[in-house]
């Protein structure tokens, strides 16, 4: 029986051609890319331009990580000594290109002889076998030379790379109470201020698994860290990679024609219009770069040439990846992937337009997001933002239809804005919905919940008679504990404010009106994020940041008392979805103690020997307990509470001693433990700086005091590098940078650039 070959749309076809000659055109850019930033590496450009490091400094206006600045340096180098990589690269040889990532390694082996041998197994293999191919090149290196030969074949590499250097993520979903959600993002916020650092959630959970480890709570299990059904993880990507031989005929189908088409190829050819004139531009810049590097000019004015045309090709760049998310969004509606034999989109991305899946991913549901957001999309489109600001505006204005003036504001807002104010923000917007929707799901319980409150009795046992909850023939005691409520669900914390019996709140904690009259309605999404829609201001943002001694106890405190008094109601819970990406190691751990921790919950709230010791008990303790009284399962939630509970009380204790002076500790705490320049990260050795020099009269008074990292202190204030003026903490003006390089900052938003 005769194959028949698979016939592909003109439409498609085009699409893809399309794409292909964008990606092509993104391979061009990696050339001036690499010199440039060689350039700036080279001449250490951050600190001339008022950055703390290499990572503030890509990140601030590339929208890079270090890493990938690193890397782009470090390619300059292979790129100019060896002709046939440029070639591999850009793909001029007629051979399909390969990666920056690829071509780096290649660049640190190879040599004269072996450059064509190491493209060849770079073109061959993934990335993971390629460093395995390098890793066994290196042990069969020539005695007495140092150099790499490559293995004859790519049989060579191991079926499985090594697990030490790639960490298999899955996602980790978990569901939680609002309260619940509210109180791990302040633990979390309060671990960046005690570790003294910007770290990621792995990293709080990992430092979080070993405080409940050192209470004996819980030990890791090897089994289970090795062996073992994970039911709540699921992996990113499970579709098996490589290309069959009917692939590989698919691909030859009018692979170099440009076939006629309507809608889809009109669009196409729109975007391919000016590819001819991108190339000559690209050819001039590379000119003007060696120019500028050749000039007999300052090396200020030079770094700020330099540091223009990256900033321009970064640009550049994103253009063309805006543009083939778009194509992409319109090949993955139709299932175009599956024309051309592949499973899925990723696939497609990674092996015909050499794009990593995770960067494809992202662009194409951006691109999906943006569709109701035109003139977001237009000022993503044009350069205005980037990816993660366009992120930012989706993520705060979904489910909400805006308007065209709307859409302005949240544009202006977000442009001139740094990375770490949005982050910021972004976590106060989420705060405010997880507060409205746990006061929705308080005024859902309020009104149809249970009428009367009940306990477990003095004995900690349940009844015989489980189909109902025993009477409450307890006096209620007074708790005495850090994290203790009374029995009938009134919580206080040091803030004055407190829950009674009827679920009555203070004027300052009182739920929404709305919210509490027509609790239906206020739970649609257009009415819940219609009410957070505009961005959060100056002061806003200010109180967002501030911490002092306590905070995250008390909040924790009034997160558990309003959960303690819903469950006691068997109320409404509102859950949220929370979905992690974490390495599989530290999932199967997380589980693992999540598991442990709750079966000890429940062993303890089953244990209450009198109402006194009931009251000194811990919250999570007395939600496990109102959950066993109604002979209802203890949800995993309430285990992640008591891990959070203990980290509470170790990381933040009020009585803790510091070194600081009281007016010094209050600025830190008023400044929220970090460092004040404008997209600074650094939270450890704070210093406290006069605005105006106590030489030139300043006084020691809070509006003229303000917190900074040892490192911008010494080396840049001192030193003429970075310049701040006005009153602390909302009205501080920032220069960062020497003369031709400087940019203006207010508030973590720039107000005015040299470069």
């Amino acid at each position: 029986m005769k194959h028949q070959a698979t016939v592909i749309p003109h439409e498609t076809l085009q699409a893809d051609f399309a794409l292909r000659r964008l990606a092509r055109l993104r391979y061009q850019i990696t050339l001036p890319l690499a010199s440039a930033a060689a350039a700036l590496v080279g001449r250490r450009a951050w600190v001339g331009c008022g950055y703390l490091n290499e990572h503030q400094f890509a990140r601030g206006l590339f929208g890079w990580s270090a890493k990938t600045l690193r890397n782009l340096a470090a390619l300059d180098e292979p790129l100019r000594m060896f002709p046939e990589l440029v070639r591999a690269v850009t793909g001029t040889d007629g051979r399909p290109p390969i990666g920056r990532c690829a071509a780096l390694r290649v660049g640190k082996v190879a040599t004269a002889e072996t450059i064509e041998t190491w493209i060849e197994r770079a073109r061959a293999c993934s990335i993971r076998e390629f460093d395995a191919l390098i890793r066994n090149a290196d042990t069969r290196a020539t005695p007495g030379t140092g150099t790499s030969v490559p293995p004859e074949s790519s049989n060579d590499a191991p079926d499985h790379p090594v697990a030490d250097t790639h960490d298999e993520k899955v996602l980790f979903r978990i569901q939680l109470p609002p309260e619940a959600r509210m109180a791990l993002d302040e633990v979390a916020d309060l671990h960046r201020a005690f570790a003294g650092q910007n770290g990621s959630l792995a990293d709080f959970l990992v430092d979080l698994l070993a405080e409940v480890s050192a209470c004996g709570l819980w030990a890791p299990d090897p089994e289970c860290s090795s062996h073992g059904r994970f039911p709540q993880a699921h992996r990113e990507d499970s579709k098996p990679n490589g290309v069959s031989a009917q692939r590989q005929n698919v691909f030859t189908q009018g692979s170099d024609e440009w076939p006629t088409s309507t809608t889809e190829g009109r669009f196409a050819t729109r975007l391919l219009k000016g590819f001819a004139h991108d190339l000559r531009d690209l050819a001039r810049i590379m000119r003007h770069l060696e120019t500028i590097q050749r000039a007999p000019h300052s090396q200020s004015w030079q770094m700020r040439e330099i540091t223009r045309i990256m900033r321009s090709l970064v640009r550049y760049e994103n253009q063309i990846e805006v543009r083939m998310g778009s194509l992409l969004l319109e090949q993955h509606e139709q299932r175009a992937w599956r024309t051309f034999g592949f499973g899925n989109l990723g696939e497609y991305a990674e092996q015909r337009l050499e794009w990593s899946r995770s960067s494809a991913r992202r662009r194409v549901e951006i691109a999906r997001a943006l569709r109701r957001l035109p003139i977001v999309r237009d000022a993503y489109a044009s350069g205005r933002i980037g990816l993660e600001q366009a992120e930012w505006i989706v993520r705060a204005t979904r489910k909400v239809a805006l308007t065209k003036e709307e859409e302005r504001n949240w544009v202006d807002h977000v442009e001139p804005a740094t990375l770490r104010r949005l982050r910021e923000e972004n976590r106060v917007l989420e705060r405010d919905r997880l507060q409205h929707r746990a006061a929705v799901a308080r005024a859902v319980t309020m009104r149809y919940g249970r009428n009367a409150k009940r306990r477990l009795p003095a004995s900690g046992k349940r009844p015989a008679d489980s189909s109902g909850p025993p009477a409450d023939t307890s006096e209620p005691a007074t708790g005495t504990g850090e994290f203790a409520t009374d029995t009938g669900g009134r919580s206080t914390d040091t803030g004055g404010h407190s829950n009674d019996r009827s679920g009555r709140r203070t004027d300052e904690e009182a739920a929404p009106a709305d919210a509490i009259r027509t609790p239906a309605k206020a739970g649609s999404a257009e009415a819940t994020f219609r009410r957070f829609l505009d961005p959060p201001d100056d002061a806003t943002w200010l109180r967002s940041v501030t911490r002092v001694p306590g905070q995250t106890r008390n909040r924790l405190l009034d997160f558990e008392g309003a959960l303690l008094e819903r469950v006691l109601m068997r109320g409404a819970m509102l859950d949220v979805k929370a979905v992690f990406s974490l390495p599989e190691w530290l999932a199967r751990d997380l589980l693992s103690c999540l598991t442990t921790l709750r079966s000890r919950v429940c062993k303890e709230a089953l244990e209450f020997q009198s109402a006194a010791e009931e009251a000194r008990t811990l919250l999570s303790v007395r939600i496990a307990a109102a959950y066993l009284e109604q002979s209802s399962r203890v949800p995993l939630w309430v285990a992640l509470l008591a891990a959070l509970e203990l980290c509470a009380l170790e990381w933040d204790d009020p009585r803790r001693k510091t070194a600081s002076q009281p007016l010094q500790r209050k600025v830190i705490e008023r400044d929220g433990c970090r460092c004040t320049v404008p997209g600074c990260t650094a939270r450890r050795n704070l210093q406290v700086n006069h605005i105006q020099e106590r030489s030139h009269g300043g006084p020691d008074e809070e509006w003229n005091l303000h917190a900074v990292c040892a490192a911008h202190h010494l080396h840049y204030i001192h030193s003429g590098l970075a310049r701040v003026r006005g009153r602390a903490p909302g009205d501080m003006e920032w220069r960062l940078g020497r003369s031709g390089l400087a940019q203006w900052f207010v508030n973590d938003r720039r107000i005015r650039t040299m470069i």
